[in-house]
């Protein structure tokens, strides 16, 4: 009774959630005994006995333990009385099938995902992350209830399956949709399409250069302090004075992303360069 071969029990890995064992020991006394070890949420073992579930040794603590002795002839591993010939790990939060999530195309701009990958080996649960690449590429959720963005253009979002094995969750919510797409291109002008300079007497940098995208397209304000401020815009080759200051308020100028991204206007004229002056 303390010669039965390992492989007289088949470990599989057939099932959904099913993964390898954390631990096979084998202990020498008056005879072999062998403990099998599964560890996961809601963790269970699959054997002759039926389910050894995480809670069965009173503890909910992600981890399930079955143990069998080597019976006298050294032909079997048994528990109470039954040979066990296979066992099976398994965690519940392991199970999430990937129909779960619907992937979208709708919005302008919409794309394919650049990346979904399923990661079995980082944490108990199974972990999933979608990529989105492109200009200003943002990963919509659930109906557009929430965005994901990145700066470097490279959107991600992972996303852990619950205990039941039920959902893809983020912070708690349950996600059921997602889409890749660039930001609106009136979104995205860049800072450099209006020059800022400080070449006529009294010119003098702006107080102030922010931006705002909260809106439909993004909205610019440069700000002129000081006595009888004044913000000059070239427009057709000719500086205005379009913004003057009364000598108590400080004059902003403010100009929207077009739809092509390109120009940021006033008035719907393109404003290419401003001065701030005094």
């Amino acid at each position: 009774c303390q010669s039965c071969a390992q492989n007289l029990i088949t470990i599989t890995t057939n099932g959904n959630g099913a993964h390898a064992m954390e631990s096979d020991v084998t202990n020498i006394a008056t005879c072999a005994t062998r403990t099998f070890t599964c560890i996961g949420t809601l963790a269970n073992i699959e054997g002759g006995q039926g389910t050894i579930m995480d809670a069965d040794d009173g503890a909910v603590d992600g981890v399930a333990t079955f143990t069998v002795t080597c019976n006298t002839a050294g032909t079997a591993w048994v528990n109470t009385g039954i040979d066990i010939t296979q066992v099976e790990c398994a965690s519940k939060c392991l199970t999430c099938p990937s129909n779960l999530i619907s992937i979208t195309t709708a919005s302008t701009g919409g794309h394919a995902m650049d990346g979904d990958v399923i990661d079995e080996t980082t944490g108990p649960c199974l972990k999933r992350t979608f990529t989105c690449e492109g200009k200003g590429a943002n990963i919509e959720i659930n109906g557009d209830h929430g965005v994901i963005t990145d700066e470097s253009d490279v959107a991600s979002f992972t996303l852990t399956c619950n205990e039941d094995g039920t959902a893809w969750m983020y912070n708690g919510v349950a996600i059921t949709q997602v889409e890749c797409a660039p930001l609106p291109a009136c979104k995205m002008c860049e800072q450099n399409l209006i020059m800022k300079t400080t070449n006529g007497n009294g010119a003098k940098p702006f107080a102030m250069d922010t931006t705002d995208t909260s809106g439909t397209c993004a909205v610019r304000t440069l700000t002129c302090v000081g006595n009888q401020a004044n913000i000059e815009e070239w427009i057709n080759r000719s500086f205005f004075q379009l913004n003057n200051g009364d000598g108590t308020t400080d004059p902003p100028l403010v100009v929207t992303c077009n739809a092509g991204g390109t120009a940021w206007l006033f008035m719907g004229i393109p404003i290419t360069q401003a001065e701030c002056a005094v």
